[in-house]
């Protein structure tokens, strides 16, 4: 999957990127939230879609939430890559 596939409604989409980022212009859909509130509000089997900027973040924190047992968490990449609009 990448940024510009459609995103299921099922799924929880991420943008890692810091509050100011994601106020300039983010994904619908999309909640920014750091690695300890995703933990709270994700089970370890939820399909979580992480982005950022240019994916180095997005990648970081799954690697580290699939260490932690999120078994279904995956990078879609950066938002620089993005075809949609934003919000």
């Amino acid at each position: 999957m990448t940024i510009n596939d459609p995103i299921p409604s099922f799924v929880l989409l991420v943008d890692v990127r810091s509050a100011k980022e994601y106020w300039t212009g983010h994904i619908p859909g999309a909640a920014n939230l750091s690695l300890p509130k995703i933990m709270k509000k994700a089970e370890k089997d939820d399909v979580i879609l992480l982005y950022c900027a240019h994916g180095r973040r997005s990648r970081f924190a799954a690697l580290i939430l699939r260490i932690l047992g999120y078994t279904r968490t995956f990078s879609i990449g950066g938002i620089d890559q993005y075809k949609g609009m934003l919000i």
